[in-house]
């Protein structure tokens, strides 16, 4: 995990400087950033199939801890793409390396979020509270850097068409039970 992770850091680094004492992007961030980008989405799929697997059949602060644990690892993945897109857009209208910069910034804190959230997975840290205040902290820095992504990005990044995500928004505000209804269900009125 850590040699992977110190791969993708150097690798990703050593690029970035290049860039910034160029002044000018090339193709080559892409490589190691899409191999990084598919080590996040294994994580995210392993994330989504234990919250789905587990889903009903834990604890409430289990599915609370997978959940947040799913969306955390979905952060990194969207600023990833975030990033990927950022720079495609910054070498297509030949802007200087400001994205280089931000990014070599920006990339010590991903790497850091990402080994946090393997350790989780393996079992080496655990607490709802921890994955909570790191979650937080990633987003702070994520939207520092203007790798966080809006909404729109949100759907277009996770292949979501607004369509559909209001219609099942709507299935769930449909489908609310009222807090008092369960009461007088588990109370036998």
């Amino acid at each position: 995990m850590k040699i992977i992770s110190e791969t993708y850091f150097t690798k990703i680094n050593s690029i970035l400087d290049n860039y910034i004492s160029k002044k000018e992007l090339g193709e080559d961030i892409y490589s190691p950033l899409n191999k990084l980008l598919d080590d996040v989405k294994n994580l995210n799929e392993s994330a989504f199939n234990r919250l789905d697997r587990n889903f009903l059949e834990k604890s409430k602060e289990d599915s609370a801890s997978n959940f947040l644990f799913y969306h955390s690892i979905r952060n990194l993945k969207l600023s990833l793409l975030k990033i990927i897109d950022r720079f495609k857009q910054a070498k297509a209208k030949q802007l200087n390396p400001l994205i280089a910069m931000q990014l070599k910034e920006f990339i010590k804190y991903f790497m850091g979020f990402l080994i946090f959230l393997k350790r989780i997975q393996q079992k080496e840290l655990y607490g709802i509270d921890i994955l909570s205040d790191e979650l937080e902290r990633f987003r702070n820095k994520t939207r520092e850097y203007l790798f966080l992504c809006n909404t729109d990005e949100e759907f277009r990044y996770d292949n979501i068409p607004e369509e559909e995500f209001e219609r099942l928004f709507k299935s769930i505000q449909e489908n609310n039970i009222d807090k008092d209804e369960i009461y007088d269900v588990n109370e036998g009125k």
